[in-house]
């Protein structure tokens, strides 16, 4: 991420029980707080280690609903850490996504 929302868009509608698998990492600070990933109108908590780890979602749509929120808890610069030469707002990286729908079939 480099921003305080990241949001993903996808190509054909999640299913109506959608399972949203993450292989993610967050950045400084953000280990220690919680990411808020919107899907529809349903909001959830999750958190992120410092390293690349697997979590898990699963939310109710309506079957219309094409993309994913998260928000980042506080994105930090680089620059703000000693590397003045990166200036992004970092806070969490995406590895892999995967959706699944209400029976863990991948979609």
């Amino acid at each position: 991420s480099d921003a305080k929302r990241v949001v993903i868009h996808f190509a054909r509608p999640l299913p109506r029980r959608a399972g949203v698998v993450l292989t993610v990492r967050a950045f400084d600070v953000n280990a220690n707080l919680p990411f808020r990933m919107t899907v529809g109108k349903q909001v959830k908590e999750f958190r992120a280690g410092w390293h690349d780890g697997e979590m898990g979602l699963r939310f109710d749509t309506d079957g219309e609903v094409r993309s994913i929120e998260i928000e980042v808890p506080q994105p930090v610069s680089p620059a703000e850490r000693g590397n003045p030469g990166d200036t992004r707002t970092l806070g969490i990286g995406i590895t892999e996504i995967t959706i699944t729908d209400g029976a863990g079939q991948r979609g």
